[in-house]
């Protein structure tokens, strides 16, 4: 079965509502598209805190969707202990980023990194295609484009100067 692949369809832009939110949206929809373009068993999308060196998952879609949303994970484990330099597949397997899908031997997961330059924001995972038996090249330009379009969205957000407190007479 074919997927299709419109990467026009996935823009995201700025709204007026606060910071947080905004953020979370974004999440949302980018979870959305990808469960439209490339159906899998499960998709999640987080955030990293640099502080703690760790990623929490803000929005996921599957079986375990309620389970999985909410959760926090040292980047090590969220990346199977691999670098995030760039999309790749991981074993979704013990042992590999079996967080996310059956965790079972011969699951695949297709994570990438969200990030500006080398500055880690999140992550996009999305584990074991329903369209086909393994991820190929254009299910990690998709999701590599979604990532990409999400860490400018982020930075965008994050740059974006707070509003002042309300004054109260």
């Amino acid at each position: 079965m074919a997927c299709s692949r419109d990467f026009g369809a996935f823009r995201i832009t700025r709204s007026r509502r606060p910071f947080q939110p905004d953020i979370a949206a974004a999440l949302e929809l980018a979870c959305d598209v990808m469960q439209a373009e490339l159906p899998a068993q499960a998709i999640a999308a987080g955030l990293y805190d640099i502080n703690v060196d760790q990623i929490r998952v803000v929005t996921a879609r599957g079986m375990e969707q309620d389970l999985l949303r909410g959760t926090v994970m040292s980047r090590a484990c969220c990346f199977g202990g691999v670098g995030a330099d760039g999309p790749f597949i991981a074993s979704g397997s013990a042992g590999g980023a079996d967080w996310l899908g059956s965790g079972e031997q011969g699951a695949e997961v297709l994570l990438c990194p969200i990030a500006i330059d080398t500055h880690l924001l999140g992550v996009l995972a999305i584990a074991e295609p329903l369209c086909a038996a393994t991820f190929d090249e254009h299910d990690i330009e998709l999701a590599t484009y979604v990532a990409g379009q999400l860490a400018g969205f982020i930075q965008t957000q994050r740059q974006r100067p707070s509003l002042p407190a309300p004054q109260y007479r």
